[in-house]
């Protein structure tokens, strides 16, 4: 395999896990807080033995602006999407994550010199659309906490993303491995006796490990290789794929709406990979 094509395949297996979070977290008896402070403390755990027993080394935490700010961004981006999936519907909440790439068009160029090119801003705005398309005639209102904390999803996963990158030539492990420190110590103080219950304990593991930890390695490692651009709409695959698993758990039949923007998204994300393995 090309050494292009790997990152973008890293990316492609990051979104495929991230889209099952919603199935492990929907009807869960706990506080959204609580969710993501007990998977954070799981991926804490998995992080570390992956970079000491595969990385084979020492965590290194420098203390950053980038890894500060980043952990601080990555924190932000769990917390609120969890507590966006209580407060107003899925569909809102992954369709107003989707600004993301908005605002690395908006901060992307100054902060780490990746500017973007004509075709760039095309295929950009056809995955939005994909991804509008896709949620059309499934919107709704929602609550204006659940909205808001969508919107700060998109900002925050944008920022972390540029952490991230800013950080390429060192570790950008670290940054989450911080971010999900944050999360676990915030979310100490939400969770209560209902964790004991193996059903739920089951899910909160597999969130943890399948959900947050694993993907988020794969991510760390493709951002060395990739523009925060590429790794963000490479990602939006999840969006589309996480009402599939919808489907097959609750049998809720897409609309002839949601699989033409699925095909479109699944269409330009492919384009998309295609390019940067060609290095274009």
């Amino acid at each position: 395999m090309p050494s292009a094509a790997f990152p973008v395949l890293q990316l492609i297996i990051a979104a495929l896990m991230w889209s099952v979070i919603g199935v492990f977290v929907k009807g869960l008896p706990l506080h959204p807080l609580g969710i993501a402070g007990i998977a954070s403390m799981i991926a804490v755990v998995v992080q570390a033995l992956y970079l000491r027993i595969f990385a084979r080394r020492k965590l290194s935490f420098n203390w950053s602006k980038a890894q500060i700010f980043g952990a601080v961004a990555y924190a932000l981006n769990i917390s609120c999407f969890i507590t966006a999936n209580y407060m107003t519907t899925t569909a809102n909440a992954v369709l107003l994550q989707c600004t993301a790439p908005v605002f690395l068009a908006l901060f992307g160029g100054r902060y780490l010199g990746e500017y973007l090119k004509l075709r760039d801003y095309l295929l950009g705005a056809i995955v939005l659309f994909g991804t509008s398309l896709f949620f059309m005639d499934r919107l709704d209102g929602g609550r204006l906490i659940g909205n808001i904390c969508g919107i700060i999803c998109g900002f925050a996963l944008a920022w972390y993303t540029i952490c991230l990158r800013l950080q390429k030539n060192e570790s950008p492990h670290e940054t989450v491995l911080l971010g999900n420190i944050l999360i676990a110590i915030v979310g100490a103080f939400f969770i209560d006796n209902s964790v004991s219950d193996l059903h739920v304990g089951a899910r909160l593991l597999l969130l943890g490990s399948f959900g947050l930890s694993i993907p988020f390695i794969l991510y760390c490692e493709a951002i060395k290789q990739v523009r925060a651009i590429d790794a963000v709409l490479i990602t939006t695959l999840e969006p589309i794929l996480s009402p599939v698993w919808v489907f097959l758990v609750h049998k809720e039949v897409p609309s002839v709406l949601a699989i033409t923007g699925g095909m479109i998204v699944l269409g330009s994300v492919t384009v998309w990979g295609y390019l940067i393995a060609r290095n274009n």
